[in-house]
Order: C-alpha cells, then sequence, then structure tokens
C-alpha cells in the first residue's frame, strides 16, 4: 500500500496491525507521493514484476494517468475507483498535476468531488492496455477490469459502462454531486 500522506500510513499501519484477519501479516505500508515518473520505480522496488495477480488504484487523485504510466507489471485483474458523479456519457479525468489532490479542490459536502476519472475514461484505457469491463462492486463506484489474454477470460462476460450505473447511489451522485464539478477543468480522453 503506498500513500503520500505520513497520517495515513500511521493510521493504516495501527488498524491492520491489530485487525484479526491481517495483524499476522499485515500490508506493508510505503509513505512516497506517487507520481507517473515514480510508480514503476516504487512497484519494482518492492520486487514487483511481470505478471502479477492484482492491482488496485483508488487515490482519489490522478488515478488515470498512474494505471496509464504502470507498464513495469502486468496484472491479471485491475480494481479501479470510477467517478460515479460524471455519469456513463462523460469521458474524463482530472489534468495530470504532479501535486495533485482531491483535498486542495472544496466541493458541496464532505466529499473530494473532483478528482479521479469517469468509468468510460478508465475503460478506454483498460481496452488500450488490454483489459475489458467485467463489472463493478454493488454501490458502483469500484470497477473490475480483466486481462483479455488470460486463459478462460472468455467466461466473464464483458459488460458496457452503463451498466455500472445502476445502484441508486450512482444515481444520485450523478444528480447531486455533478453540479459541484461540472465546471471544473477535465481533460477528455
Amino acid at each position: 500500500m503506498i500513500d503520500g500522506n505520513p497520517n495515513n500510513v500511521k493510521e493504516g499501519k495501527n488498524w491492520l496491525g491489530i485487525y484479526p484477519k491481517t495483524y499476522v501479516y499485515p500490508p506493508e505500508y510505503i509513505c512516497k507521493w506517487i507520481t507517473r515518473d515514480n510508480i514503476n520505480q516504487l512497484i519494482e522496488e518492492k520486487g514487483f514484476k511481470g505478471e502479477v495477480d492484482l492491482l488496485s488504484i483508488d487515490i482519489d487523485g490522478v488515478d488515470y494517468w498512474l494505471w496509464e504510466a504502470i507498464d513495469c507489471i502486468s496484472p491479471r485483474v485491475v480494481v479501479a475507483e470510477y467517478q460515479q458523479h460524471l455519469g456513463p456519457d462523460r469521458s474524463w479525468t482530472v489534468p495530470y498535476k504532479e501535486d495533485f489532490s482531491a483535498w486542495d479542490h472544496p466541493t458541496e459536502g464532505w466529499l473530494p468531488n473532483y478528482a479521479g476519472a469517469s468509468l468510460a475514461a478508465l475503460t478506454k484505457l483498460a481496452n488500450k492496455k488490454g483489459y475489458k469491463l467485467v463489472g463493478c462492486n454493488s454501490l458502483c463506484f469500484n470497477a473490475f477490469f480483466v486481462r483479455r489474454d488470460l486463459e478462460k477470460s472468455e467466461l466473464l462476460k464483458e459488460v458496457e459502462v452503463k451498466d455500472c450505473f445502476y445502484h441508486e447511489r450512482a444515481k444520485w451522485s450523478m444528480q447531486k454531486r455533478f453540479a459541484s464539478i461540472s465546471k471544473m477543468e477535465w481533460v477528455e480522453i
């Protein structure tokens, strides 16, 4: 787990150190600000290279740009958070800024609405990298992508982006949260 905020790293280590399912062998934390220039080095320094089982991307920031930059590993499955308030039709991501933080962009409510990318943008990137969208979590904010070249990957049906916006929370988010970020700077993919 990589996080640029020392307080988050400390809290994560403390919590996972006592949590019954991870206290014996908790995940390793790295306290480092992630950029597209250092992401491959950070991954390789921990001994990962080539094929790995899972990559999870959820940093509430420049998620799209980081996944685009990763080329030292070839995950079988990628889980990526998407911004449901952008809806299924917009193919948008925040612009790349090395020091981007969602918490630097006040929006309505406590959630960092201006961050990450839409599911359409992530799906375009996934296709370019050889992955297909196979679904989302029950609340419709984490997408699951499977590498197309895997043996028996055809057993997992590819879904359309619009199929990942069925939950009432996603519908509410598109109606209520989008207005707070609609005029902010976005990059169309």
